[in-house]
């Protein structure tokens, strides 16, 4: 709960400097501040290539970081594409919604991913993505057991 109000409080900052200094990116490109304050959309509309969601490439997670994903995300809980964490060599930064995340939502969340107090947020407040545009060709997981099976094998 600590970190969606800090990510709350960090996106309404950005916001804020987004009316107030709508010139944060110079030729169209985001500027270090902008990536920094998490300022700007998502652009993608698929899920990245090495997803933990997709049901056709394989991907290792220990059991307990699995539950403790399907945990989060049923509570309405956030997770964040790993490619845009500093985990994984991203600039300070919230990171951003996991395309990959909303779409399995879709499928197993009654009221799909917008039921997600997190993932309605990023769409609807932070403007990381748009449901209507998300890639549905892309294979993801249908249901959590085959997600947890899958990942914990």
């Amino acid at each position: 709960m600590l970190s969606f109000i800090v990510l709350v409080i960090a996106r309404a900052v950005g916001l804020i400097l987004r009316l107030k200094l709508p010139l944060l990116s110079i030729l169209g490109r985001q500027n270090k501040v902008s990536v920094i304050l998490g300022i700007g959309s998502m652009t993608t509309t698929a899920p990245c290539s090495n997803c933990p969601f997709r049901s056709d490439i394989d991907f290792h997670l220990s059991a307990e970081k699995v539950q403790s994903i399907l945990a989060a995300l049923e509570q309405d809980g956030d997770f964040t594409c790993h490619n845009t964490t500093t985990a994984t060599g991203g600039w300070f930064s919230l990171g951003k919604a996991c395309v990959g995340g909303a779409l399995f939502l879709e499928h197993v969340l009654e009221g799909g991913c917008r039921a997600n107090r997190a993932f309605r947020m990023r769409e609807g407040c932070f403007k990381e993505f748009r449901l209507a545009e998300l890639d549905r060709t892309v294979p993801v997981f249908t249901d959590a057991a085959s997600f947890l099976a899958a990942r914990t094998s």
